[in-house]
């Protein structure tokens, strides 16, 4: 197991952990860890490949692989996470109005609009 200290700069050199830390953190390697199997995994690549330099000592003309003329579209991924927050937002139960209101949605689901100078969250009036 590696020092965190020397790994993470940010973190003070006589940082301290609880026991109920420090088992919280062994039960989720734990949780994590599994027996390995390297027999379930192939090398597909180098097969292909030993297959293609096979085929061009035999002398046999092996083509070119098609280059793809299409480019795969770019995802905004900002876009994409406000628009997953606004999913979670609108399937907020209506019976928990007031978790809805403190996440910034009303009940309904609409967007909470701020009220005057005191930056207090008020439901739409569309309730």
């Amino acid at each position: 197991m590696r020092d965190p200290v020397q790994e993470i700069s940010t973190l003070s050199a006589d940082a301290q952990w609880s026991p109920q830390e420090l088992d919280t953190a062994l039960l989720l390697i734990g949780s994590m860890t599994t027996d390995g199997e390297p027999e379930r995994y192939h090398d597909t690549y180098r097969e292909r490949l030993e297959d293609l330099i096979d085929q061009e000592r035999a002398g046999t003309v092996v083509p070119a692989a098609p280059q793809a003329t299409e480019r795969a579209p770019v995802i905004d991924l900002l876009q994409a996470l406000e628009a997953s927050l606004r999913a979670a937002r609108c399937s907020v139960p209506a019976s928990t109005g007031e978790h809805a209101a403190a996440a910034g949605t009303a009940a309904t689901g609409e967007p909470v609009k701020r009220s005057g100078a005191t930056g207090r969250r008020k439901a739409s009036s569309r309730l």
